[in-house]
Parts: structure tokens; C-alpha cells; sequence
């Protein structure tokens, strides 16, 4: 969603003249409620992702085509950063400065533009003019996964591979920090990442969504690589990595993840197309997580993948869920498991008194064939995102 303002934006206590600028201002209003943009995972990157759409994408170029010629300006086909400065509007029920300093979210702000601040940072006596003043809306609370297609999924991951290039340095430290969890890696590898929670941050009270089975899924998974080769199983906690690491990691190493629900599965909008996810939940009526978590039709999955079966994975079974409408949209293929999976939309409790859950009781049956199934359909191949490790 894009509108403009021509040409001045500026305190009304200025004194100051402006001078002219041939760049652009883009003004995006960002929430500071906790949990949201510039604290949490997932709200950071339903926030951000949408805001960088704006930066490339055919959905963008009319927009702003339609803009230039609604108004009679001479404007570009599309935002570029190093032409654009990025201006960040804090709004809620208590506006509070936002944070640009020392964020763990900075680096991925720096792709929106190398000049980003927040417009509390202003002085009073500052004058600011620009070609052109373009307000953009990427809220969070709009969760807008299922409206980015897949052009724009491909967007973002040369945007970010561009980003995350590796030199030397960051790739030896890279290597020094997965060494533990990617062992011998080889190219030709299906990288199975096994990720778990440790903590949840918001909660002092202690762990949440603990697998009380870990160590058993763990065991499964493992005796599953050993008869399936071209498997490589990393099992990890996302918190114990840099969010550029995590990032990385997604990028260039994963084709089957399986991990509970929640904001580790923002790394799921940087896996490859054709990849494959298994979010786990524990009860899918009686809490709220936002989204449905709807049973895998497993049974073509047990077939050993013969000619003449359908696929577990297609159609969709949560195209709607938080998480499924991302993959949906994104050609990559998702499925939800839950000891109490959802029935009907009908049969959901809408006015919950359960947000979370303490603990998860994974099944691990059905964990274990929709993994097997994955690698099966997965083509053991030289994949040119799997980034090379130093030796």
C-alpha cells in the first residue's frame, strides 16, 4: 500500500530554508508495541518483508506508475536504496523512541537503505525536501505472508543472499560457529534441520513449547539419516545463533525443516522453493496460536512414495494457517502436526483463554514418514544455494 506527500516534510517551527533533493523519502509507520516490530522475530519480519516488497516486485511498479500519473511527477519505475531515505514512524498507545542503535535488526534495515532513521531523531529546526515523500503501511498485525507471492519470496532471497555474501572473515566465522551442528556437509547433501526451543523470552516463568519427547524425536530422526544418505541432520536451537547466522543457515543449508510452532518459523520465508516444512503444535482447538494446524494425509506417504499415489503434501491442508499460507503462496510444501489437530474451522474455540502451550508431545510416527517421504522427493543434486565451507 502506497501514497504520497509532494515535496515538503518538515517541523512547522522550522526557520530554516530547504534545499532541494532529487531523492525520495519513504515514511513507514512501525508499531512499538512489545513483541512487534523492532523486538520479536515475527513481528519484525512481517513488518519488514512487506516494506522491502516495496523496493522491487511488478505489484510495486504499478503502484507507483500509478501514482507518477495520477499526479503529473516524473517518477521512477521503482524505489532504489541508495536514491531513498527511510524514515521510521513509531505509533501505539505510548510512542516510544525506537531503537535503531544496537538492534539486532539493523543489518536487515541497512537493505531497505543505507540512510534509515527513525523521524523522532529529527530536530525542530530541520527542513527536509524531497522529490517526492512516499508513505508506505507494512503493519504487522495484517500478518501478510499469504499476500507476498512467490516473486516476491524470490526478491527477498537474492536480496538477502546479496547482503549476506561471504567473505573470508564471515565465512570462517560461520563455519567456527555451525561447526557443531554441519559437520561434514557436502553439497550434494539434504540438509534436515531439527530445531528446538530453549526459552521463551517473554516469559520469566521458565521454558515453553518444550518438546517432552526431544530426545526421542532426536533418536528417530538420526536412525532416519543413517538409512537415508543423502540426509544430513542438524539439531539446534535458533537462539543460540546470530540472527545473520540464522538467517545464513536458512539460506543455504536447509531443504526439510521440522520445529514447533512460532517465531523460529520465520526462517521458513527464506527456504529454496520445493522445500519442505513440519511445524509442530500441541493442541490445535483449545489454544490460540492464530492458526489452524490441520492433519497431513500421511497415507501416499507410507506407500514408499510408489507411482500411481498422491502426495501428503498436495493439496495444501493449512493454505489459510499463519505459516501454510506463506509456503502455499511460496511453493514450498508444509504440513502441520498435532496431537489435537484442527477438524473444522467451525469446531475452534474463537475466544480462547489458552495463548500457549507449556510443553509439545510430538508425534513422531507421523514426523518421521513426512520426513522420509520429503527426502524421497527431494532430488539429490548440486544446489547452487548451498554456500561452499572453508577448510
Amino acid at each position: 500500500m502506497l501514497d504520497f506527500t509532494p515535496l515538503k516534510v518538515f517541523s512547522f517551527n522550522s526557520t530554516k530554508s530547504c534545499n532541494w533533493s532529487s531523492r525520495i523519502a519513504l515514511l513507514l509507520p512501525l508499531s512499538v508495541v512489545p513483541h512487534r516490530s523492532l523486538t520479536h522475530p515475527t513481528g519484525f519480519f512481517t513488518w519488514f518483508l512487506p516494506a522491502l516488497a516495496l523496493f522491487g516486485g511488478e505489484k510495486t511498479r504499478k503502484l507507483l506508475l500509478a501514482l507518477w500519473l495520477r499526479d503529473g511527477i516524473r517518477g521512477p519505475e521503482k524505489l532504489e536504496p541508495d536514491k531513498t531515505d527511510v524514515f521510521l514512524v513509531p505509533y501505539g498507545d505510548s510512542p516510544e523512541t525506537v531503537g535503531l542503535k544496537n538492534n539486532r535488526f539493523q543489518f536487515f534495515l541497512q537493505m531497505l537503505s543505507p540512510r534509515v532513521r527513525s523521524i523522532q531523531e529529527l530536530q525542530d529546526d530541520e527542513c527536509h525536501c524531497y522529490k517526492v515523500a512516499l508513505w508506505g503501511f507494512p503493519d504487522p498485525s495484517l500478518r501478510l505472508h499469504g499476500d507476498l507471492d512467490w516473486r516476491d519470496a524470490e526478491h527477498f532471497r537474492r536480496t538477502f543472499r546479496y547482503h549476506l555474501t561471504p567473505g573470508v572473515d564471515n565465512d570462517k566465522r560461520f563455519a567456527e560457529n555451525l561447526a557443531e551442528h554441519l559437520g561434514h556437509f557436502h553439497p550434494n547433501s539434504l540438509g534436515l534441520l531439527f530445531a528446538y526451543r530453549t526459552a521463551k523470552v517473554y516469559d520469566p516463568e521458565g521454558l515453553q513449547r518444550r518438546i517432552s519427547n526431544q530426545k526421542a524425536v532426536f533418536d528417530a530422526l538420526a536412525e532416519l539419516v543413517r538409512r537415508t544418505p543423502p540426509l544430513h541432520l542438524m539439531y539446534l536451537s535458533w537462539e543460540k545463533l546470530s540472527i545473520v547466522d540464522q538467517v545464513r543457515l536458512a539460506l543455504d543449508f536447509v531443504d526439510i525443516l521440522v520445529q514447533p510452532f512460532g517465531a523460529g518459523m520465520s526462517w521458513s520465508l527464506f527456504l529454496p522453493a520445493g522445500s519442505y516444512v513440519v511445524e509442530l503444535q500441541q493442541d490445535s482447538i483449545d489454544t490460540a496460536h492464530f492458526v489452524s494446524c490441520f492433519r497431513p494425509n500421511i497415507i501416499p506417504a507410507v506407500q514408499e512414495g510408489l507411482s500411481g499415489y498422491d502426495s501428503p503434501w498436495e493439496p495444501a491442508t493449512n493454505a489459510h494457517s499463519e505459516w501454510g499460507a506463506w509456503a502455499f503462496m511460496n511453493k514450498i510444501n508444509f504440513a502441520c502436526v498435532s496431537n489435537r489437530p484442527t477438524y473444522a474451522h467451525c469446531k475452534r474455540s474463537f475466544s480462547p483463554t489458552i495463548w500457549d502451550t507449556p510443553f509439545i508431545d510430538v508425534d513422531i510416527d507421523t514426523v518421521t514418514t513426512l520426513v522420509a517421504d520429503a527426502a524421497r522427493r527431494l532430488t539429490v543434486r548440486n544446489r547452487s544455494h548451498h554456500a561452499s565451507m572453508p577448510t
